[in-house]
Parts: C-alpha cells; sequence; structure tokens
C-alpha cells in the first residue's frame, strides 16, 4: 500500500488492445477469428468499440460500432463476440480476396476516444479449388452443354444441383454438364455447382444466411428510346437484372440459336425483323468451393416490319355497271414471307384469301367500303377503307334494288293512307246528317239516294260498315269507325 502511494499509477490499468501476433493468412471462403481483448485506465467506463479496416496502413475505414450494432462491411458475413467485458474479438466468414488488408480497434468512453497504435494484417489467398463455367455449342440449343470445372489439383468432384436440390447430370472427367435446352423455361432457374465432400464455407451463428438459401434468378428488362413498338430500324437495350448487384463476371446472352458473351446489358441497333424473338440472359456467381449459375425466364421481344398496305382499284373507284373491276391489297416491306389476306366489304368479311379480289362483271350492288389484311406471323396489319361507287351508263336501265325497294315500300304507304283518308272523310259526312235528321224527326233509312253517290260506292264495298240505309232501323247505328 505504501508503494502505491509513493509511486502513484504504477499498478493501475494503462489503454491497450491485445490482437493475434504476425500477420494472419487464409484462403478465400473460410473464415477467421480476429481475437482482441483490452484494457481501460481504472475510472474509464467503455462505451463502445470500433473496428476499422484499410488495404493500406494510412486507410482507414469503419467496418463494426458496437454502439449502434450497424455493420458498414461484411453485412451478413461477420459476427462481434466481443462484449463490455474487455472481449472485443471478431469474426469474418465467407472471406474474398477483396478482404485482406489492416485491421485495428478504437475504445470509446465517456470521456475520449483512444485507437490502438497496433494493426493487424490479414492475407487471403486465392482457393485451392475455384468453380468455372465455361460453355459449347456445335449450333442448336440441344446441343448446348454448361460445364462446371474445377483446377486438377482440387481433390474434389464438381456437381450440379438443381437449387439446392438433387443431381441434375452425371459427373466427367472432373467437369459437371447440363444441358442448355432444358434449363431455358419462362420461370427462370438457379443452379449450384457444389464440390462434392467440400465443407469449407463455415456458418457464423445468426450472422449470415446458409448455402441452400440461393439468390433469385435473374430478369431481362427491354429498354427503348420512344413509346409504341420496337419496329426494323429501332434501337432497343436488353438488361440482365438481378435481386441483388451482379458480379463483376460477364452474361451469356442466349437468342434463339446465337449465344453472346457480353456485359449485363445487350444493345441490338438499327434492329431488324429478325432481331426479334426469345432472350435469356444466363450469369455466373464464383466463389470458394462453390458457384451459382442464375438463368432468367425467357423475355420475348416483338420487332415489327415497317411496312404499308393499302387497297388499289383497277381501273378506278368509279367503274361502270358490267365493267371488270380488280382490287389489289397492295403492300410494301422488307420481310413478308409467308402472308395471308383477307378482304371485307362494309365490314363484313368476304370469302376471298388471295391478294387481288377481280369481279368480272361489276353490278350496282357491289358498290361499298373495301379493305384488306395481311396476315404473317409478325402480326396483322390493315389498309384503310376504299370506296367503290358503281356508274350506270347511257344503255343502263336497271334500277338498284335497294332504292327500288325503298320507293315501292314509299309508295304503297301513300296509297294506304290516302285510300284510308278518303273512307274516313265519307264516313264522317253521312253520319253527320243522319245525327241531324234524327233530331228534325225525319227517318234516314229510307232511299239509298239520299246518302249520295260517293257513299253509295263505299257502303258496298266496305264490310266495316255496321249501318245500312236499306235497313228499317237505325237505332243501333251509334259507331263511328273515323272517329
Amino acid at each position: 500500500m505504501l508503494l502505491s502511494l509513493l509511486l502513484p499509477g504504477a499498478c493501475a490499468q494503462a489503454w491497450g488492445v491485445t490482437l493475434p501476433k504476425g500477420p494472419l493468412w487464409v484462403q478465400q471462403g473460410s473464415c477467421v477469428t480476429l481475437s482482441c481483448s483490452y484494457t481501460l485506465p481504472v475510472g474509464e467506463q467503455l462505451q463502445a468499440v470500433v473496428w476499422y479496416w484499410g488495404q493500406h496502413q494510412g486507410q482507414s475505414k469503419t467496418i463494426y460500432d458496437s454502439s449502434t450494432k450497424e455493420w458498414m462491411m461484411f453485412n451478413g458475413r461477420a459476427e462481434f463476440l466481443g462484449h463490455l467485458g474487455h472481449n472485443c474479438s471478431l469474426r469474418l466468414g465467407n472471406l474474398q480476396l477483396g478482404d485482406g488488408g489492416f485491421y485495428h480497434v478504437k475504445l470509446k468512453t465517456q470521456k475520449r476516444t483512444w485507437s490502438s497504435p497496433r494493426r493487424l494484417r490479414l492475407t487471403v489467398t486465392e482457393h485451392p479449388c475455384p468453380t468455372f463455367f465455361l460453355f459449347s455449342s456445335s449450333g442448336t440449343i440441344s446441343s448446348t452443354t454448361l460445364t462446371c470445372s474445377v483446377p486438377g489439383s482440387c481433390p474434389y468432384v464438381p456437381l450440379w444441383y438443381a437449387g439446392a436440390g438433387a443431381e441434375a447430370l452425371q459427373m466427367k472427367h472432373g467437369t459437371s454438364t447440363l444441358n442448355l435446352g432444358a434449363l431455358l423455361t419462362s420461370q427462370g432457374q438457379v443452379l449450384s455447382c457444389q464440390l462434392q465432400g467440400y465443407r469449407g464455407l463455415c456458418l457464423l451463428k445468426g450472422a449470415w444466411s446458409p448455402p441452400e438459401e440461393l439468390p433469385a434468378p435473374p430478369r431481362v428488362l427491354v429498354e427503348r428510346v420512344g413509346v409504341g413498338p420496337i419496329r426494323e430500324g429501332d434501337t432497343f437495350t436488353l438488361h440482365c437484372v438481378g435481386s441483388s448487384p451482379m458480379g463483376p463476371a460477364p452474361a451469356l446472352w442466349v437468342h434463339g440459336l446465337d449465344f453472346y458473351n457480353a456485359r449485363h446489358f445487350l444493345r441490338v441497333e438499327r434492329a431488324t425483323v429478325s432481331d426479334g424473338g426469345n432472350y435469356s440472359c444466363l450469369h455466373w456467381v464464383p466463389g470458394a468451393g462453390h458457384g451459382y449459375l442464375l438463368v432468367s425466364s425467357i423475355t420475348y421481344v416483338s420487332v415489327k416490319a415497317n411496312f404499308t398496305i393499302c387497297v388499289v382499284a383497277s381501273p378506278g373507284v368509279q367503274p361502270l355497271v358490267g365493267q371488270p373491276l380488280a382490287l389489289m391489297c397492295q403492300f410494301d416491306g422488307s420481310n413478308y414471307a409467308g402472308l395471308v389476306f383477307s378482304w371485307y366489304k362494309d365490314g363484313k368479311q368476304l370469302d376471298i384469301v388471295q391478294q387481288e379480289l377481280v369481279l368480272p362483271q361489276v353490278q350496282l350492288e357491289d358498290a361499298g367500303e373495301y379493305h384488306c389484311k395481311a396476315h404473317s406471323a409478325l402480326g396483322t396489319a390493315a389498309s384503310d377503307s376504299l370506296s367503290i361507287t358503281v356508274m350506270c351508263g347511257s344503255d343502263c336501265h336497271q334500277l338498284n334494288p335497294k332504292l327500288l325497294a325503298g320507293t315501292g315500300t314509299g309508295v304503297l304507304l301513300l296509297l294506304v293512307l290516302t285510300h284510308l283518308a278518303v273512307y274516313c272523310l265519307a264516313r264522317r259526312a253521312p253520319l253527320q246528317e243522319q245525327s241531324q235528321a234524327v233530331k228534325l224527326g225525319v227517318s234516314a233509312c229510307h232511299g239509298s239516294e239520299q246518302w249520295g253517290p260517293l257513299y253509295e260506292v263505299i257502303r258496298y264495298s266496305s264490310d266495316s260498315l255496321h249501318c245500312r240505309p236499306d235497313e228499317d232501323s237505325c237505332s243501333h247505328c251509334t259507331e263511328d269507325y273515323c272517329n
């Protein structure tokens, strides 16, 4: 006790951080624990431990802050093992080549921040069994194979797995192959290439997902300038987009029987009809002891041909009755193989599938609105309507049946109305005389001559009259059918 008083601070703790001795060497894909312990002066209370990383001595970037529990790097691949009881260890998993560098610690208390002067160097070496992705083709999709391979020095055998399921295909000479035709679907899928017997991946408790949780398949997005469908001569770009940022490896594009080893986007300039069709992208994600092949769903791109279509009449749009008339469905385009035609008159389809519609002798009923359509695998194009008016020559006496029918109906209706009006006038006149005669006490039931010649004609020719002048009594004649 006396010595402590004479030498104040001689037995007191000082600031200090203890890290592993010497540099650490680890393989790609493995795990490493950066052991760390600390001491504080008497009276200091630790608030936070902060880990830093830099590729060089002078660089410093925050990895983890225990006060916020926020990861600035290694998100999902690291775990903080320390606590506020003098342990500040950090564990890193699935290490990549870029994780190598210098690591150091800072201690934060209520009064100050202290940085460890020593930096721990970590070197990540290449994995002895990196996976490679190759493809070969003899010209057809069914003959195209995808290969997962490892170096000859690797003691493990690569095998394809469909997702996290069973083995997809057999192993042969240190490689595992798949057929491309079976992979291109409307849904997309993820395949994994695993090394049989390899268990190099370490799992950190609650820190990152196990390998069986595969990434999602990518999608193909179509980008173009302007609006409307893509036509010949346009430029469009296809993007291979994943749920997470795609790695630096290029994508393999599949278009029909063609393959393009390009970046994550494929640009098509001055498009032609043949540039349309089904597109898929394949992206390889390499890893230490494993690899993932991400296969997108099939996306159809339509490139419409630039052609115009119209109806041309020969000799003209006003032919004479009896003359021949030819209507041609005329089109202009760069790709029109396999066209099928259809004809329409006044909106109703005709039983004609040829490009030319021929009327040997035009009649008046052939007048109307004509248009045609051209059908192909690229779609359907329709012309505007062309109006055909049939003219009557000097020796033409034929009436249009539609006009004749309309005129006849009107004349007949006029005759019926005229007849009804005459009848009603005639019927009303004698009834009025009869009524007046009854009031004066004069009988109106004797002598047909008293009704006048007009009434005589009508009364004997009409069955609808109930009152006749030759009857003895007219007491029952009370109805007027013209009122």
